[in-house]
């Protein structure tokens, strides 16, 4: 045989091994890899779509995807057709022979990296604070032409919060004092202290109660404060909130009782004599009848009724009159949680008051109360607060003091360490039973620059403007103020 010929063998022979052994590389590359299309294995599962897929045939027994060690590479199926994409192939899940390692855990962003972490105190958070502002208040008096003042303002005070998987109990704790540095007779404390409890007796069954102190005084410039005073006599508030719920599926029923005191001390005159101002104490008690429906978790619409009666240690008062009165209120209204975006309650309702005295005159009218929040963005929130209710003076003639007040407060993020706000209110006091009305006008703006979670400075600008039906009695004052905050 010639060398042609011989050569020409050989390189038949070599030709059918290298076929032979290509196809023994591609059946085994198809369990290693995937023809089109990169797969990294730190992609996840995510990553390979599962048999049943769109465009994949699931791996069934007697199908081109079951693949038997007795058959031959050639009775495979592995090509697609002409229809079919490459990034479509029939390749079974699990057939690929790649270790799938476990999902990454995400990372949950904080919703507030700004807030404070506070102190653990056996079964309770505690968030302490202090803060000591400082300004310049136009008209620290309130009346027509008062006098400005440098004033300093101090206070402090905590929240605790339970840490239980059953029941409930929040402490808060505010309190603090305002000094007046070119006026006298108007430096003033306050405190208040909210304690708030849940018992869940069942799974459907709970009682909640709420007592509040509160040591305030009258505000500067009201009809109720003592003239001549040294300095604003101080006034004690305490109240008990008792009450009862059951729930029904959806349907809340609930009864709460009501208690409510106000003490009056004596006032200090400027001429050195003491004036009481025990006729102006007074207890409340009352009754709350509540029936909620939850629609859905995001709605829940609710009737409310209100009965009570408020009675003076002292009849009559310092004027003659008998100022005992009852009073009912009914309401309705919803809570809301939508989507997150608007949540709080509202509600509007109608309200009677009838005094024991016939020289004083009842009242009645129209009721709002609302505070509802929405976070118009993930920087901007708008915040609406109204309410309204009957309160007690010692005005003369008048029965009571109609209260109608509501505010708008924007508050918007530049960063999350810089929060603007831009706020206005607008109340009105309604002496019934004398042609005294005021209506008082506040803007407000500030700006906070959050140091880290435990200081934050700030800086306030606020204009108020009272105009009353009293020719002479209206008057403005403008505030400025600065202040620092360290909490923990």
């Amino acid at each position: 045989m010639s060398r042609a010929a011989t050569a020409f063998r050989g390189l038949a022979v070599l030709g059918v091994a290298l076929v032979a052994a290509g196809a023994e590389v591609r059946a085994q590359g198809l369990n290693e890899t995937v023809l089109r299309g990169d797969i990294d294995p730190r992609d996840g599962p995510a990553a390979i779509a599962p048999a049943g897929d769109i465009g994949l045939r699931p791996s069934l027994p007697g199908s081109a995807m079951d693949f038997d060690a007795g058959r031959g590479v050639a009775d495979v199926e592995v090509l697609p057709g002409v229809e079919q994409p490459l990034d479509r192939l029939p390749i079974a899940a699990g057939s690929l022979g790649l270790t799938t390692p476990a999902p990454r855990r995400r990372t949950i962003a904080e919703a507030d990296p700004f807030a404070p972490v506070g102190v653990r105190v056996g079964a309770f958070v505690a968030t302490p604070f202090a803060e000591l502002r400082g300004g310049y208040d136009s008209n620290a008096l309130r009346v027509p032409d008062g006098a400005g003042s440098l004033f300093t303002q101090a206070s402090g005070g905590f929240a605790a919060r339970s840490d239980w998987s059953r029941h409930a109990l929040d402490v808060e704790l505010r309190g603090g004092y305002t000094a007046y540095e070119n006026v006298t007779g108007n430096n003033r404390p306050d405190a208040a202290a909210t304690l708030r409890g849940r018992i869940d007796v069942s799974s459907l069954v709970r009682i909640d109660a709420v007592l509040r102190g509160v040591l305030t005084t009258n505000a500067p410039g009201s009809v109720d404060s003592v003239a001549n005073a040294k300095q604003p006599p101080l006034i004690f508030e305490t109240g008990l909130d008792l009450g009862i719920t059951r729930r029904f599926n959806r349907l809340e029923l609930g009864v709460a009782g009501i208690i409510e005191r106000q003490d009056h001390r004596p006032a200090e005159l400027t001429d050195g004599t003491t004036e009481s101002q025990a006729d102006q104490n007074v207890t409340g008690y009352g009754v709350r009848l509540r029936g909620a429906y939850e629609v859905s978790p995001s709605f829940k619409p609710f009737v409310q009724m209100v009965a009570d009666t408020r009675v003076y240690d002292i009849v009559p008062d310092s004027e003659g009159l008998d100022r005992d009165s009852n009073g009912l209120t009914v309401s309705t209204g919803a809570e809301l949680a939508l989507s997150g975006l608007v949540t709080g309650s509202a509600s509007i309702g109608y309200t009677w008051r009838r005094y024991s005295d016939p020289l004083l005159e009842d009242i009645s009218g129209l009721v709002a109360d609302a505070a509802l929040r929405w976070a118009a963005s993930g920087l901007t929130t708008v915040t609406l607060t109204a309410r309204s209710g009957v309160e007690e003076t010692t005005f003369e003639n008048a029965s009571g003091d109609f209260v109608h007040q509501m505010q708008l407060e924007v508050e918007h993020a530049f960063r999350r360490w810089l929060i603007g706000s831009a706020s206005v209110a607008y109340r009105i006091d309604d002496y019934e039973g004398t042609d005294l009305t005021e209506e008082t006008l506040t803007l407000a703006a500030g700006l906070r620059y959050r140091i880290g979670r435990t200081a934050e400075v700030m800086a306030e600008l606020s204009h108020l403007r009272l105009n009353s039906s009293v020719p002479g009695d209206d008057y403005t004052a403008n505030v400025v103020q600065i202040g620092l905050r360290l909490q923990r």
